[in-house]
C-alpha cells in the first residue's frame, strides 16, 4: 500500500510547540497519526490512544523503515520516538514533514538559526543511511575489488541482537539474506548478502514500502560512491543468472560444468559445501575443488574457503568464477563475496542457498 504523509500547521497554544503528522493510504484516507513535539531542546514524536491504533501506527512506521514499539502506561497505549529515531526514518514524505516542522519552529522564533541548521544537518546525515525494518545500513564500495555492500555496525551487543531480531521478524534468513558477527577487532557488524539485497528488491517490486525505500536509498548512495552501475546490476540480477560454458580470459580455458554438494549429515556450523569445477584447457579436462566452511571470526562465524593454486590456468579459472581474490602461501583466500558470485550460476544457486541457511541451525 502506498502511504502519503501530511504535516498540519504548527501549534503554539499548548504547553509544547507541536504539529500533527497524518499518514494516509489509498484514496487519501487517514490510517494513522502522530504528533511532533519540541521539548527541552530535542525533537520527539508521540502518539497516545488505543492499543489497536498504536499497533497500526507501529506497523506503518516499520513499513517506512523505522524502529517503533507500542507500550502501555496506565490505561493508554503510547508510541514515542526520540530525535535519532525520527531522523532515521527513510520515507521522503516523513522527512519533508520533519524538516518542515523544524523550519516552522525557526520561523516562529522557537529556535534560533544555529539550532535549526544543526537539526537540519542531523536529518541530512541520517539520509545517508538506508533503513530496513528498523536497522540502518551504510553503503560501502571497495573499487579495487568491485565489492558493493550494505553494512550495519552496532555499538553494543544489545543493539546487535536487536537488529538480528528485527531482520528475522521482517522475514530475512540469517546466512542466506544477511550475515553478522564481530570483526577481529571486536566490532559488531551485520551485512546484507547479495541474495538479501535481491530479496529486498523482489519485495519492493511487489509493493513493500520499506523495501522500496531501501532500494532507492541503496542506488542513490551507491551512485554517490561511483558504483551506480554495479548497484543496478546487483538489484536487477537473479541467482542462477550466469551461464555455462564460461570462457576464461588469459587462461585459454573453458569452464564446462559446475556442481555442489553438502557434507554428509550436514547441519549447523559443522556443515561444509564442496563445489567442483570442471574445465578444459590444452585439450585436457581438469577439475578444481572449492570447499566452504563456517570459520570462527571475531564473535561470530563467517563463510571461508581456501583453494591451492597449482598453476596460472587454475588461478585464471578461479578468477573468472569469483572475481579478484587475495593469495597467501600459494592459496586463494575466498570469502562471502566470492560465494555470492558463485551463487549466480544456475548449477550452484540452490546448494549455496541451502548451505547458507545452515548457519542459523
Amino acid at each position: 500500500m502506498e502511504i502519503s504523509v501530511e504535516r498540519k500547521p504548527l501549534e503554539l497554544g499548548g504547553r509544547l510547540p507541536r504539529c500533527l503528522v497524518v499518514f494516509k493510504g489509498e484514496g487519501g484516507v487517514e490510517i494513522a497519526r502522530i504528533s511532533l513535539y519540541w521539548m527541552q531542546g530535542k525533537l520527539y514524536a508521540k502518539f497516545k490512544g488505543t492499543r489497536e491504533a498504536a499497533e497500526r501506527l507501529v506497523s506503518i512506521l516499520r513499513d517506512l523503515g523505522g524502529a517503533a514499539e507500542a507500550k502501555q502506561y496506565g490505561g493508554s497505549w503510547y508510541v514515542v520516538l526520540t530525535t535519532n529515531a525520527i531522523a532515521a526514518i527513510g520515507h521522503g514524505g516523513w522527512r519533508d514533514a520533519v524538516r518542515g516542522f523544524v523550519e516552522d519552529l525557526h520561523s516562529a522564533g522557537v529556535i534560533d538559526e544555529q539550532r535549526r541548521d544543526a537539526l537540519l544537518e542531523k536529518l541530512a546525515a541520517a539520509e545517508s543511511k538506508i533503513p530496513l525494518a528498523g536497522v540502518y545500513f551504510n553503503v560501502n564500495y571497495d573499487k579495487s575489488r568491485g565489492a558493493l555492500a550494505a553494512v550495519y555496525k552496532p555499538k553494543s551487543e544489545k543493539r546487535f541482537k536487536k537488529a538480528l531480531e528485527l531482520l528475522k521478524r521482517y522475514g530475512l534468513a540469517e546466512g542466506l539474506h544477511f550475515t553478522g558477527g564481530r570483526t577481529p577487532g571486536g566490532r559488531y557488524y551485520i551485512r546484507l548478502t547479495y541474495d538479501g539485497i535481491r530479496e529486498v528488491a523482489r519485495r519492493a517490486s511487489a509493493g513493500d514500502v520499506a523495501a522500496k525505500i531501501l532500494v532507492e536509498r541503496f542506488k542513490k548512495e551507491a551512485s554517490a560512491l561511483g558504483a551506480g552501475e554495479a548497484a543496478e546490476r546487483l538489484i536487477n540480477s537473479a541467482p542462477g543468472a550466469r551461464r555455462l560454458p564460461l570462457m576464461v580470459e588469459g587462461g585459454g580455458a573453458v569452464v564446462k560444468a559446475l556442481s555442489a554438494e553438502l557434507s554428509e549429515g550436514c547441519r549447523g556450523l559443522d556443515c561444509r559445501l564442496k563445489i567442483t569445477v570442471e574445465y578444459e584447457a590444452g585439450g585436457r579436462t581438469n577439475r578444481l575443488s572449492i570447499v566452504y566452511r563456517w570459520e570462527k571470526s571475531g564473535g561470530g562465524y563467517a563463510a571461508r574457503a581456501e583453494v591451492r593454486l597449482g598453476d596460472s590456468v587454475k588461478a585464471a579459472v578461479l578468477k573468472a568464477l569469483v572475481g579478484e581474490y587475495a593469495v597467501s602461501a600459494g592459496k586463494a583466500k575466498l570469502f562471502m563475496r566470492h560465494l555470492e558470485k558463485l551463487s549466480e550460476f544456475a548449477e550452484l544457486a540452490e546448494a549455496v542457498g541451502k548451505w547458507l541457511r545452515t548457519k542459523a541451525e
